[in-house]
């Protein structure tokens, strides 16, 4: 599969924001799940800091569907902005937790580096990642 372009990517954007049409949000959600390569990890990266939780939580499982363990901090660091904003978080860390069972080596590799040097902000995140792959 290629890379979307850069106007197809602002359209998928643009469509999974559309709160007012909710199954256009959805719709540009599954096409994007179904349409990232390797190639759009710093994009979807981006997205992690989207304004909007659905947008952060459809970033989220692209990357998990990519096997990008790099991306734990920026999915940890999206998951303690859901907390700050009081949502449950349940599909980003569904999403994490799906990354961690199939590359658990690296997950945890990246987990145990910011709780050795990462910002102090995502230490808690971290932890509980580690404590959770105890168990795996």
């Amino acid at each position: 599969m290629t890379r979307m372009t850069d106007t197809e990517w602002r359209e998928l954007c643009e469509a999974m924001a559309d709160l007012d049409t909710a199954g256009r949000a959805l719709a540009a959600a599954q096409q994007l799940q179904s349409r990232v390569v390797q190639d759009d990890q710093g994009r979807l990266m981006r997205l992690l800091e989207h304004e909007l939780f659905t947008v952060r939580e459809a970033a989220a499982w692209c990357l998990s569907d990519l096997g990008a363990a790099h991306s734990i901090p920026g999915l940890l660091a999206a998951l303690k902005r859901g907390a700050a904003e009081g949502l449950d978080n349940d599909g980003l860390v569904a999403a994490i937790l799906d990354l961690a069972e199939v590359h658990p080596v690296e997950v945890r590799r990246e987990a145990e580096r910011i709780l050795q040097n990462g910002p102090d902000g995502l230490r808690e995140q971290a932890q509980w990642l580690v404590e959770f792959m105890a168990g795996l």
